[in-house]
């Protein structure tokens, strides 16, 4: 009987172990088959602006193009000093971009200040794109999906930006070393544009 016992014993303590053994092995072929292979398309984004391309997150400088200066007698063609007005043109490529796009435009007030220019107007050249003001000199507008696939994934638009360098007479002496310090020969416009993905917030 004792021996029965002993023998009763061995093996309940040899099915708990195979019972273990193979519970194991069961959780570790389930967990291993968890594992999964996802594809997907990732959405594109190409935008440049001004023939710069803007897909990273650094600050780039663009080139201002078609810069039209107003007739102004007492300054030579295409020179710009106080006094001066004109305009210049923003242009913004959309394509091969697969996600909505929020843009937001904001001017270095001090900057502005410090160089004695303005900004009369900001006109795009879309009507159903919207300039909305933010904040004092900031702004933003949208460019939903919709309109960038409408155009054959190639939407262009084109933001006007109108400024004047205003010719106050506290300012001769800043002005005077802008124009005739050789380091300092071009007016930089401070402008600063930030492209996001458009959530819907």
């Amino acid at each position: 009987m004792k021996k029965t016992k002993k023998i009763l014993n061995i093996a309940f303590v040899l099915m708990i172990i195979i019972t273990v053994i193979v519970i194991n092995k069961t959780y570790a072929l389930f967990e291993s088959n968890l594992d999964l292979l996802i594809n997907m398309d990732v959405a594109r984004w190409n935008i440049t602006v001004n023939d710069t391309m803007v897909n990273s997150e650094s600050v780039q400088s663009f080139v201002i193009k078609n810069l039209q200066l107003n007739a102004n007698s007492r300054v030579e063609n295409g020179k710009v000093a106080p006094g001066s007005q004109g305009t210049f043109d923003v242009e913004m490529d959309f394509k091969d971009t697969d996600v909505s796009v929020k843009c937001e435009l904001e001017v270095d007030g001090q900057r502005m200040n410090e160089a004695g220019l303005s900004f009369s107007s900001f006109v795009m050249d879309d009507s159903t794109v919207t300039l909305q003001y933010v904040s004092e000199n900031k702004y933003s507008f949208i460019v939903p999906l919709s309109k960038i696939k409408a155009s054959s994934n190639s939407y262009k638009l084109k933001l006007s930006i109108t400024f004047k360098w205003e010719n106050d007479e506290t300012r001769n002496e800043e002005d005077t070393l802008i124009g005739t310090s050789m380091e300092r020969q071009k007016l930089q416009v401070p402008i600063t544009l930030r492209f996001t993905q458009y959530t819907g917030q």
